[in-house]
């Protein structure tokens, strides 16, 4: 009767592992691993997505020198997953917000429809209901601006008028009458 020894012995010298493998060997060899697994994996019907995941993370840290267990893969997966989800979400109500945000623009009219912080007045009429008054201003340049003059300092003066607040300079202005 052999021995344990002996029996492990032969053992090594039957299947060629009391020689070192070559490297080339080696290197076929970690490579049809993960084929093999799929494939025993699927025949067993153990195989999903997810599982394929899992072990490619595992493939793909041990090419970069990480060794993964099976739960330490798993969780990369988990949170890189979450990750995914939170910035899909968060990309979502964004664009959802920005969506309403512009439909609510779209349908203000009138007094609610309001820039450089003035309601949107498109007649002569509402300025000086407005205003409680209508002004033309002369520019030394010839032209002649109708609305109400809403801000002056120093430097300029706006006028809002139909078609806006129109800013101009004060040296600019050669008079303003009251209509």
């Amino acid at each position: 009767m052999k021995t344990n020894a002996e029996q492990f012995t032969a053992l090594m010298a039957k299947y060629g592992l009391s020689h070192p493998i070559p490297a080339d060997d080696q290197r076929y060899i970690l490579n049809s691993i993960h084929p093999s697994l799929k494939a025993l994996l699927k025949r067993k019907g153990l195989y999903s997505s997810a599982l394929g995941t899992v072990i490619l993370l595992i493939l793909l840290f041990k090419k970069a020198g990480i060794k993964l267990s099976l739960i330490q893969a798993k969780i990369v997966a988990g949170l890189t997953a979450t990750a995914l989800a939170t910035a899909s979400v968060t990309g979502t109500v964004t664009a959802a917000h920005y969506i309403k945000k512009k439909i609510d623009e779209s349908k203000k009219t009138g007094e609610e429809k309001k820039r450089d912080g003035v309601p949107d007045l498109k007649t002569d009429s509402q300025i000086r209901e407005y205003y409680q008054k209508l002004e033309e201003v002369y520019i030394d340049d010839g032209t002649r601006l109708v609305g109400a003059v809403i801000f002056q300092d120093r430097k300029t003066i706006k006028i809002h008028t139909i078609h806006g607040v129109i800013q101009v300079p004060v040296t600019s202005v050669r008079t303003i009458k009251l209509r």
